[in-house]
């Protein structure tokens, strides 16, 4: 388990990465699109690929250089287990809230706008492998 410093100093190092790689919170406007599916993809690729993974395999360019690595979406039972309110928690609050990662940092913006919240969990949901 990291030290509460440790988990901090990376936590800190990744926030940097992210804004670096252009994945700051206000690269994607929510007020920009009335499609919220639209929304929710360019949300994904501007503040979550970067660890994820294009495909939600927790493989993302960034991934390497955390401590931990990003919860892998495509993972068929994570997916059995994790509710979709656990998900909109974890994306609004960040990781820790729901007992994850500190490093996944809360996005508290997404909260305001129900329908792209919603259309960001059935995109995680749809990065579900099939079971082996």
């Amino acid at each position: 388990m990291l030290s509460r410093f440790t988990a901090c100093t990376a936590a800190c190092m990744a926030a940097a990465l992210m804004t670096l790689a252009g994945c700051s919170k206000g690269s994607t406007s929510l007020g920009v699109h009335a499609d919220p599916a639209r929304a929710a993809h360019e949300i994904y690729a501007h503040r979550c690929a970067s660890c994820h993974g294009q495909q939600g395999r927790g493989d993302g360019p960034l991934a390497r250089s955390l401590p931990v690595a990003p919860r892998a979406f495509a993972n068929a039972e994570w997916q059995t287990t994790a509710t979709n309110e656990r998900i909109e928690q974890a994306i609004v609050r960040g990781g820790e809230a729901v007992g994850g990662s500190a490093l996944m940092p809360p996005n508290p913006d997404l909260g305001s706008d129900p329908r792209v919240l919603r259309s960001l969990v059935s995109l995680i949901r749809g990065f579900k492998s099939p079971s082996e």
